[in-house]
């Protein structure tokens, strides 16, 4: 019943693209109802068929109809009652395109409309960026719909069982993401069209289990009833759930170099399953899918569920056995904290000019936040300090691995950590390695599995315990699911892949790129090797600023209706897009981080890049140190574009040996991050921090807005000092030649001035010493009276002179050579 009314629902708006695919005139309802009428019962087709009022007004359906549920549902999921406009398909224009969702974000902030042309996700081809209104709706044509249909929605819906729960629901979702995220849900002139068709959908349907649920519990089966009176939407009939994951730093970057690169990206890669698997989990116990799912990403999620006592009830039992089996694994390095509040349809929808969703969410965050604080049950605080509980007892002979330093009595011998390693480090370090391989794969899965005799396996958080993640073939997937014999397949994750099909499967969008040879991912001294000039490893992590701020109040307006754009729906969109842009988008950035803004060197390859870490809002990435660089420049300049300049980023950049511990690299480059956000955020903070001004007080030096750092530092300082200088020692005729040294002079002449005035005279003797003989080329004298004016207005000026250090900086590193 329950999965009848999740396809209901999941297929009530289908019409909507179908009409839109061959310029059909009728009714989406019908069409829609034409399509799937052969291959659904009949209580999905009515969901499909009488989910507006005019249909479903002048129908003769039984009160116990699930068109009801879906109705209402999709009226919640919409913030609209009654949406006369749409009941009679009047006043819409099929090539409306998806408006951006930041459009409608900060709106203090004044910036054109921009939208995306109709287009489904291809993994293979470059990154989906809004554009300019006008130009996406070039894009929205019959045509541009009809090719999404023939080429790829139709041959894959097709492939559908929907009689099967296992495989139906969740290959919906992945079809439909696949297909319906760039497509407007509604194209009513008088609406704001940027909820996706796909986002619409799965909201509806999350909505609808939740009636139906919480009905079933009150032994309610009058839905036409309880659907269609209004007073009804005061019911606290949801819940929204939430989950903060404690402890993901440390358990990443507290580890050996041993391995590094693997280990951590293995690490990192576990804790997006430890959360992922925890969801489905969460959602199976609870006999629903992710439908329900409104979140994931960053060690945080947000589920939607029905209000019923047997749900609260196992909340509070879940959260307590997750955290066990955390403790009897990870000690208290991991920690879940869960919460949860009721919530009513009006408050998902705003109704009455009150901001009751943002209030849903910040009451939310503080119970999650208590709970944070509160941790672990009585019971479990006296075993953790009970000395001689099992918690607190080991019998390994006081042996550590050599990668977590945690004690362990089933250490073996790994060629790749010279020495002893635990057997979650060697999984986590195999999963590393593999990643690159599995990425897009239609032959190998990845699965989830409650036993197996495999050595080369991850640990994962279940609710009876202890969970296994192994790499699998098709081959194998298939064999085991035939014989069910040695291991039990609990779900199938592919990885930047969309799946439809196969049971239980889900894809993991994944930010994982990294530079990899013939035998697997490289390491830290071969990334550092890549780099041009100096061979140092380029470290960075950047963070989106101020977003709890953009959640909690970035829709509300001004005027007499200032909550109107805050509805479920935009948080949401909104939170599914920065998912997907942190995820997935930045593997496509990653591949072409080249950018005509920013270029130290001529690379004409894939980046020598690799994503140790990137969540909901947040990327750590390391790497050749200037193709790093380069690539925060790029990321900075398309983040700009696909949040329509509503969103900033701070960011901190530091170059490190390969040898230097990465912990300290994580800490370090954490470090200028946040000197970054103290700059009024929206900067970069670049090198390490180290003693400055009159008291020697420890800062970074090179901390810049991106916008100074791309024009005064980089297309001003850094590109004249190349146009007017060569730093090679084969000189260029035209060129004034300055090595290493003669810079290192300028550079202390420069940083001199922090604690008394320039010394003019030294600074025009050393640019003096580079005057070029009489005998020189005209265009080498130009090039260095240029050079002489422009260093001294520079070095003469605060502003000018601190990005001419930078730029400085920047041109030592890129032409020196070796360590």
């Amino acid at each position: 019943m329950l999965t009848e009314i999740y396809l209901g629902a999941l297929l009530h708006d289908i019409g909507k693209f179908l009409m839109r695919s061959d310029n059909a005139k009728t009714n989406h309802s019908v069409y829609g109802y034409e399509y799937i009428k052969n291959r659904v019962n009949t209580n999905v087709a009515e969901c499909v068929l009488y989910h507006h009022w005019e249909k479903l007004k002048n129908s003769i359906l039984p009160d116990s109809s699930f068109a009801y549920i879906v109705y209402e549902a999709d009226n919640i999921a919409s913030k609209a009652d009654r949406r006369k406009n749409e009941e009679e398909e009047k006043g819409f224009k099929k090539d409306l395109p998806l408006y951006s969702v930041f459009n409608v974000l900060n709106r203090s902030k004044s910036s054109k409309e921009t939208a995306y042309g109709v287009a489904n996700i291809d993994i293979n081809n470059s990154i989906t960026l809004p554009k300019e209104v006008n130009q996406a709706i070039l894009n929205s044509k019959t045509e541009d719909y009809h090719n999404i249909f023939v080429q790829y929605f139709h041959p894959h819906f097709n492939a559908i069982p929907l009689e099967d729960s296992n495989v139906s629901i969740h290959s919906l979702l992945q079809l439909f993401e696949s297909c319906f995220c760039y497509i407007p849900s509604s194209t009513n002139r008088e609406e704001v069209a940027d909820i996706s068709l796909f986002d619409h959908l799965k909201l509806t349907a999350a909505i609808a289990s939740c009636l139906y649920l919480h009905l079933e519990e009150r032994k309610i089966n009058n839905y036409k009833q309880y659907c269609l009176e209004n007073n009804n939407r005061d019911d606290r009939v949801f819940i929204l759930c939430s989950g903060d994951l404690s402890g993901i730093q440390n358990f990443i970057y507290n580890v050996s170099n041993k391995g590094a690169l693997k280990s951590i990206r293995g690490r990192s890669f576990q804790l997006e399953l430890i959360l992922e698997n925890i969801i489905d989990e969460v959602l199976d116990f609870l006999d629903l899918n992710r439908t329900n799912l409104i979140y994931s990403g960053g060690g945080h999620f947000y589920i939607l569920l029905p209000n019923t006592e047997q749900i609260k009830q196992h909340l509070h039992d879940i959260s307590e056995k997750i955290n066990q089996v955390f403790l009897e694994r990870y000690n208290a390095d991991l920690y879940l904290a869960m919460g949860y509040v009721e919530c009513s349809a009006n408050d998902l929808m705003n109704i009455e000019n009150e901001n009751s969703l943002g209030t849903l969410y910040e009451k939310l965050g503080e119970i999650v936040g208590r709970e944070k604080l509160k941790r672990y049950t009585p019971k479990q605080l006296k075993s953790l300090f009970d000395e001689k509980s099992l918690l607190n007892t080991t019998s390994n002979d006081g042996r550590e691995c050599v990668v977590c330093k945690n004690s362990s009595k089933a250490l073996a011998y790994k060629d790749w950590a010279e020495g002893d390693v635990c057997p979650d480090c060697h999984g986590m370090f195999y999963i590393g390695d593999s990643l690159a391989r599995i990425e897009n794969s239609e032959s190998e899965y990845l699965c989830v599995v409650t036993k197996t005799k495999k050595e080369n396996t991850s640990i994962l958080i279940g609710l009876c315990g202890v969970q296994y993640l192994t790499i699998m073939s098709k081959q194998d997937y298939l064999k085991q699911k035939k014989e069910d014999k040695d291991e039990d397949i609990v779900r199938v994750y592919s990885i930047n892949n969309p799946m439809v099909g196969i049971d239980y499967a889900t894809n993991l969008w994944v930010g994982l790129y990294s530079k990899s040879s013939d035998e697997g991912l490289v390491s830290f001294e071969e990334l550092s090797s890549k780099s041009s000039g100096i061979q140092r490893l380029g470290v960075l992590r950047m963070d989106v600023d101020n977003l709890g701020k953009a959640f909690k109040t970035g829709f509300v307006g001004e005027g007499n209706d200032p909550f109107k754009y805050v509805t479920l729906s935009r948080f949401a969109t909104l939170s599914r897009e920065l998912a997907m842009f942190f995820k997935f988008k930045i593997n496509q950035v990653c591949r072409d981080f080249a950018s005509d803004d920013f270029e130290l060197a001529e690379k004409n390859e894939e980046g020598n890049l690799s994503v140790v870490y990137s969540g909901g809002d947040d990327v750590f990435i390391v790497g050749a140190w200037d193709e790093v660089l380069a690539f925060a420049v790029k990321f900075y300049t398309v983040f700009k574009v696909f949040t329509n300049d509503k969103l900033t980023l701070s960011a901190g950049f530091g170059m490190y040996h390969e040898n230097y511990p990465i912990y300290q690299m994580a800490k370090n480059a954490g470090k200028l991050e946040k000197a970054a956000k103290e700059n009024d955020k929206d900067s970069i903070a670049l090198f390490g921090m180290e003693p400055a001004g009159p008291n020697n007080e420890i800062s970074c030096r090179h901390i810049y807005h991106w916008e100074e750092f791309i024009e005064g530092v980089y297309r001003e300082k850094y590109q004249l000092m190349n146009r007017w200088c060569d730093f090679h020692e084969a000189s260029d005729a035209e060129k004034i030649n300055i090595g290493n040294s003669a810079l290192y002079k300028l550079l202390n002449l420069l940083r001199g001035t922090e604690k008394e005035k320039i010394n003019v005279a030294r600074l025009a003797y050393q640019l003096g010493r580079m005057e070029p003989d009489k005998n020189a080329a005209k265009g080498k004298k130009e090039n260095y009276q240029l050079l002489c004016k422009n260093f001294m207005s520079w070095a003469t000026d605060e502003k000018e002179r601190k990005q001419l250090i930078t730029a400085i900086l920047m041109i030592i590193y890129i032409n020196r050579k070796g360590e």
